[in-house]
């Protein structure tokens, strides 16, 4: 596969670490990049990220750019995946992909009609250590499995300040659920081909009437039951899996500096670590992204896997709906 140019639009949180990797990557050549906002590509300039700004959007659709990646909010998201199938630019895009799975079918019709790479940047499920945990569950039978929990606490970005929280999430009316749910939703999609079940969902307004900063989720996936706990305002730090049997427990703890996989018996209590490949979970999406591209195979996270997602997505807001 020769060289390739992408454009990133987007740079003001995620948006850069895009950028970084896809310059570390060997077939990418330039990466070009562009915001609405002036300020943001200055301060991606200024921090030292090396890409080359266009000054205009409608120049991120160059003939010499083959690939669009969007790291914008998710409501534009829609607007510049179609155009950008439309003047054919393969497309990586941010979670969520979109807001409906009817944009999705619009876009799957362009994909088709093109044959061009779609892709989702669902970093979680490319994790190493999350795929070693998912590799050992496996291996012990998803049958025997009695529950799947999923823990989220702290965001200590959001936690240091309040007023962090209360400018961005709550003033873009964007509750913990909304924010975190596609990254967990994409794992078990990845798990489970079956279909997934929403049995409850609590939301909690600690700090502000309309949008929740705590929740409790209860699904089943394939009968098996699947607790998730979130929270922005909880004290203690967490980001962990844990797949439970009637006699051990799997742990992928995240955030931890030394064993991010282990795994404790109950009868003789002995923990046993296990080793994780050290690999940049965004490089390995952006590898596969490009693989993709070059093979012209469907991506892990590709257009399929986006209407799984999202029918699971939509579930979750009917049922938060319905208890409102």
């Amino acid at each position: 596969m020769n060289k390739i140019n992408v454009g990133v639009v987007g740079l003001g949180w995620w948006g850069p670490k895009l950028v970084k990797n896809f310059r570390k990557h060997p077939l990418v050549d330039k990466v070009y990049g562009w915001d609405i906002s002036e300020k943001a590509v200055e301060n991606a300039l200024n921090s030292g990220l090396l890409f080359e700004p266009v000054r205009r959007q409608d120049d991120l659709f160059r003939d010499e750019i083959s690939s669009l990646i969007i790291a914008t909010p998710p409501k534009t998201h829609f607007s510049y995946a179609q155009a950008a199938l439309e003047r054919g630019k393969h497309v990586l895009v941010t979670k969520p992909p979109v807001e409906t799975k009817a944009e999705l079918d619009l876009l799957a019709s362009l994909i088709k009609e093109k044959k061009l790479t779609f892709m989702v940047d669902a970093t979680y499920v490319f994790n190493p250590g999350l795929e070693n945990i998912v590799s050992l569950a496996r291996e012990r039978g998803f049958q025997n499995l009695r529950l799947l929990r999923i823990v989220r606490f702290g965001d200590v970005l959001r936690l240091r300040h309040k007023n962090r929280l209360v400018q961005t999430m709550f003033a873009n009316k964007v509750n913990i659920i909304k924010d975190l749910i596609f990254h967990d939703l994409s794992v078990l999609c990845s798990l489970f081909p079956g279909d997934i079940t929403v049995e409850s969902v609590e939301e909690f307004r600690n700090l502000d009437e309309e949008c929740s900063d705590s929740a409790v989720l209860i699904l089943r996936a394939e009968n098996i039951p699947v607790l998730i706990e979130y929270s922005w305002i909880y004290p203690e730090r967490k980001s962990e899996y844990q797949f439970y049997y009637h006699d051990h427990f799997l742990i992928f703890d995240d955030f931890s500096p030394g064993d991010k996989v282990w795994e404790f018996t109950y009868d003789n209590q002995q923990r046993r670590a296990f080793p994780v490949e050290s690999a940049e979970p965004l490089f390995r999406v952006v590898d596969h992204f490009l693989s993709c591209i070059a093979s012209g195979k469907e991506p892990r996270t590709g257009i399929e896997f986006a209407k799984k997602v999202m029918v699971s997505t939509e579930k979750i807001n009917r049922t938060m709906e319905r208890r409102r």
